[in-house]
């Protein structure tokens, strides 16, 4: 299999995922997401949303389902990179406002999604935490 074809390959899950984020679609989350799913979010992020969260469950509840609660946001994907260990790496930008506040949220982010079998088995993130806080009080 050539590069262009994996890259090609794991760029269209990771836009399935956005896709389904935005759309709080669970039904595709769960076809996305393998059973033993981790992810990792940047520590120190507002509402106790930071740090690992171990299954698709608790990922959906303790991270997405919360942000969706407390921002009108949508992670706008602008770069994607198939790194050499295989995972891909992706830049951009979480863009919306604090639903409270009514604060702009534009926050830079980096995933690293790592991906089996077409289920993602893992994704760590790295987020612009003082635009985090900035929006949500």
């Amino acid at each position: 299999m050539s590069a262009d074809h994996t890259l090609d390959a794991e760029v269209s899950t990771a836009q399935q995922l956005y896709r389904a984020l935005a759309a709080g679609d669970r039904a595709a989350l769960s076809t996305l997401l393998h059973p033993e799913f981790v992810g990792h979010a940047t520590d120190g992020l507002p509402l106790g949303m930071g740090g690992r969260h171990d299954g698709p469950e608790a990922m959906q509840r303790d991270l997405w389902w919360t942000i969706g609660r407390h921002y009108r946001v949508e992670a706008q994907p602008e770069e994607f990179r198939l790194l050499d260990d295989g995972r891909l790496f992706v830049a951009g930008h979480y863009r919306g406002e604090g639903r409270a506040s009514g604060r702009r949220l534009d926050a830079a982010f980096i995933h690293l999604i790592a991906a089996g079998e077409a289920l993602m088995l893992c994704a760590k993130a790295g987020v612009d935490l003082r635009a985090a806080f900035d929006a949500s009080v």
